[in-house]
């Protein structure tokens, strides 16, 4: 599973920004937000399903 689709079904299931950010690997919190804020969620809905 790429991160993205990783970190855009987690967030999808309610995982909380923060457990994501650490399964990311990310040391900021900022950093995963600009990277979740970054994708157009109904277009990232639409690939999770072809997976």
């Amino acid at each position: 599973v790429s991160r993205h689709t990783m970190a855009m079904t987690l967030q999808n299931q309610n995982v909380p920004r923060e457990q994501i950010s650490q399964a990311l690997g990310h040391n900021n919190l900022t950093t995963t937000n600009v990277y979740l804020d970054s994708f157009d969620t109904n277009i990232m809905d639409k690939v999770a399903q072809l997976l």
